[in-house]
């Protein structure tokens, strides 16, 4: 991609094999608006489609990673009108959960109900000490989007993402660490360079069986015998590629692997 590129309520940039996807609209505290869906979603699309982009951080502008829908412009609607508008931001979960690239969170400052969905998405979160999460739409009469009923409950537990979701208030960072919501806390100063280190091991890995292990938790096997035969059909694949020739290469010769992605 080269130099910086600016989209509406997007920044994107490459650092090596990373692309660093941040967002823009700070005066709203990053909010996602109707226009930032698609915009988004087609950034996400576009990394993952991209072969020389080997793992994608997700970051906000100026202290705040998301806080969530942009109520000041919520109105009360049809359903007619409503499904569009969600099924745009539910594309974006689908692009980053269900795209083939990992993707770390790097959250300072607030991560608000659509924003901690967002969170929940990507693979890995790194949050700031200062960073506040809330899962509750009930403020303003709504339930979830953004794939929290899926995401919240399997990193923390049905009990607890039930409450969270009904009655629950501003986590902190060190809560949100001891319940599982988020991988790791760090200072405000080193969020960004935490997450980029991570990214920078995503993208030294072997992209096919990241993805193909990324699969296996956005689509889990239903039972035992379903994952025993998913796991069989992966190896198996894996097994005829250029990246397992290398890495058993690799450990013959007592060296790091060097992945060429194919």
């Amino acid at each position: 991609m080269g130099a910086e590129q600016t989209l509406y309520g997007v920044r994107v940039r490459d650092e090596n094999a990373v692309r660093i996807v941040t967002l823009d609209r700070p005066e709203r505290r990053n909010a996602l608006d109707l226009t930032i869906r698609p915009v988004l979603a087609e950034v996400f699309e576009k990394a993952d489609a991209d072969p020389a982009v080997r793992a994608i951080v997700l970051t906000g502008r100026d202290g705040a990673f998301c806080s969530g829908g942009d109520v000041s412009l919520m109105e009360r609607m049809t359903p007619d009108v409503a499904v569009p508008r969600l099924e745009a931001a539910q594309r974006i979960v689908r692009s980053i959960a269900g795209g083939s690239t990992p993707v770390v969170a790097a959250v300072d400052g607030v991560a608000l109900a659509a924003g901690l969905g967002l969170a929940l998405a990507c693979d890995r979160i790194v949050a700031s000490s200062t960073a506040r999460f809330s899962a509750r739409f009930t403020g303003v009469g709504l339930a979830a989007d953004l794939g929290i009923s899926w995401s919240l409950p399997r990193r923390i537990g049905v009990a607890r993402a039930r409450h969270l979701m009904m009655l629950g208030g501003l986590i902190h960072a060190e809560e949100a660490l001891r319940l599982g919501m988020v991988d790791a806390v760090v200072e405000p100063a080193d969020v960004l360079a935490t997450a980029m280190a991570e990214a920078q091991l995503f993208a030294s890995g072997p992209p096919r069986a990241l993805a193909l292990i990324k699969g296996l938790f956005a689509d889990p096997p239903p039972d035992l015998h379903a994952a025993l035969d998913r796991e069989t059909a992966i190896q198996a694949e894996l097994m005829d590629t250029d990246d397992f020739a290398e890495g058993i290469a690799a450990f013959a010769q007592k060296r790091p692997a060097r992945f060429p992605g194919t």
